[in-house]
């Protein structure tokens, strides 16, 4: 019975052993397939990391432009809404535009009044139309009345009378016809009145458009100037946000490198997890190899008593053939047996003792493992969904944004079109102004030129005229002199003059004294 049980513990040990054997091949390639999905989780997941960050940095960028670009919307609608306020402005200033808003608008009348003339005429054309019809039907029922009712042998009266409403019918249908033509040559008039009523306010309008364009081209020269400067000011905001973009550039840089060194914390902290996993899975190799070391000791062991069983037993077969030995050699093999039987009971004993460690040993590393392994698993699994997920989003979020990228880099290309074109018109613009500038000079040069060219005449001019003044003066002085000279001249003769008279009167009492004596 001892051998039997001590056959069955045997078996069982075995058996045990090859559970153990198969269980450990069954672990060893899911923990290298869990290895094998722990590296890929962890460089997919470090790949989406860094998609999902290069796709914020890349949407704040875009908001950013966004952000520009409404910013620039506005200005240039700001800027149109200036523009059409000036252009009303000088609308409203020149009268040469309010007066060909103004013959726009009585053209657009008499195009009415030419339109619902024809649509008359032709109301006319169809009423006398039908009073035609209506005189013809009139007609030839009257002739059908004649030639049905009246008799052969009316009398002359009744034919006459019948003539002479034929005569009338026919001189309605020319009347009918003379006013059909009437009103035709009266809208023929009209139209040709019309025309040149058109082509006469063509030839204003051509005047009108002269003058506007003269006058537009005097205030395009003048806003030209406005216009450069504005240009210049855009530029000078373009240099300006492409500075603070610059500036940005920089923050974003420095952001980068800051997160870029917070990414390698994280991934020295990734590293060390993983150091310590592998740790941990090189301890329950090494649990692993001793269990299997103790299990091939335990084989081993349990060759070498199979080999003291089967000698014992063929012992015992000698033992049992040979009956006539003396029961004292017998009573000795029993108790030898016995010994031996004892000795591989503790033996067996010891041996399960240390079966059972070992699997508590394995039992507690597999639940180590699971421990480990299965929430990291588990989460690790949750993670990557979440992650291909977010990262599959992150991808169509990168098409769309690689799509608006494209969009808003054609539009930037248009705009540095425009912006070059400005810079070459302004350039132009300022050859212009150089030209005009230095036409100005000249004309200033040759202004001031003529200015001391006047100025010496002037200075001619003064002398002779103080020159003049002074022989003025000097006339003046003579015309005194000889004006004083006349009134003594006129006191002398005035004086001769009373001497005359009084010789003429002593001469007339003198002759009258003579003549007494």
């Amino acid at each position: 019975m001892r051998q039997v049980e001590h056959d069955k513990a045997l078996d069982s040990l075995g058996s045990e052993l090859q559970e153990l054997q198969l269980h450990k091949q069954r672990l060893e390639p899911l923990q290298a397939d869990e290895r094998k999905l722990v590296w890929r989780l962890k460089r997919e997941y470090t790949l989406v990391r860094r998609e999902a960050e290069l796709a914020a940095r890349a949407l704040d960028h875009q908001d950013r432009e966004n952000e520009r670009s409404e910013a620039r919307c506005s200005e240039d609608a700001e800027y149109s809404r200036g523009l059409e306020i000036k252009a009303a402005e000088l609308i409203s200033e020149c009268p040469g535009a309010q007066r060909q808003l103004e013959e726009e608008g009585e053209v657009a009348n008499l195009r009415a009044q030419r339109r619902e003339l024809l649509s008359e005429i032709r109301t006319l054309h169809v009423n006398n139309r039908e009073k035609e019809q209506h005189a013809w039907k009139l007609s030839s029922a009257a002739e059908l009345w004649a030639e049905s009712v009246l008799p052969p042998n009316f009398g002359a009266s009744a034919l006459r009378s019948l003539g002479m409403a034929r005569m009338e019918v026919e001189d309605a249908f020319l009347q009918l016809a003379e006013a059909g033509k009437e009103a035709s040559r009266a809208a023929e008039m009209r139209e040709v009145s019309l025309l040149a009523m058109h082509g006469v306010m063509q030839e204003h309008r051509e005047h009108v458009a002269q003058l506007a364009s003269c006058e537009s081209e005097v205030l395009a020269a003048r806003a030209k100037r406005g216009v450069h400067v504005a240009e210049a000011t855009v530029l000078r905001e373009a240099v300006r946000h492409l500075s603070e973009e610059r500036s940005l550039l920089s923050a974003e840089c420095d952001e980068q490198r800051t997160e870029m060194r917070s990414w390698r914390q994280e991934v020295d902290q990734l590293d060390e997890l993983e150091t310590a996993l592998r740790g941990e899975l090189s301890g329950a190799q090494l649990l692993a190899s001793q269990s299997a070391k103790s299990n091939s000791d335990v084989e081993r062991r349990v060759l070498d008593l199979d080999q003291e069983l089967s000698v014992y037993l063929a012992d015992r077969r000698e033992i049992q053939s040979s009956d006539v030995q003396d029961m004292a050699l017998q009573d000795a093999m029993s108790g030898a047996v016995q010994r031996k039987t004892l000795q591989l009971q503790t033996e067996v004993n010891r041996m399960q003792a240390a079966h059972s460690e070992l699997h508590v040993r394995n039992e507690s590393a597999e639940l180590r493992l699971r421990e480990t392994l299965l929430p990291e698993r588990t989460s690790q699994r949750r993670t990557s969904e979440a992650l291909v997920s977010s990262r599959d989003a992150l991808i169509s979020s990168c098409r769309e944004l690689g799509e608006r990228l494209t969009q808003e880099r054609f539009e930037t290309e248009t705009l540095r079109r425009r912006a070059r074109q400005m810079l070459h018109e302004s350039q132009v613009a300022e050859q212009s102004l150089i030209e005009a500038k230095r036409r100005r000079e000249v004309s200033l040069a040759s202004a001031a030129l003529e200015s001391r060219q006047l100025e010496s005449k002037g200075i001619q001019l003064q002398a002779r005229l103080a020159a003049r003044d002074t022989s003025q003066a000097a006339l003046a002085h003579a015309i005194t002199e000889a004006s004083q000279r006349l009134g003594r001249l006129r006191q002398s003769q005035e004086e001769a003059a009373s001497e005359v008279a009084a010789l003429r009167r002593q001469n007339a009492s003198l002759e009258t004294l003579v003549s007494f004596g």
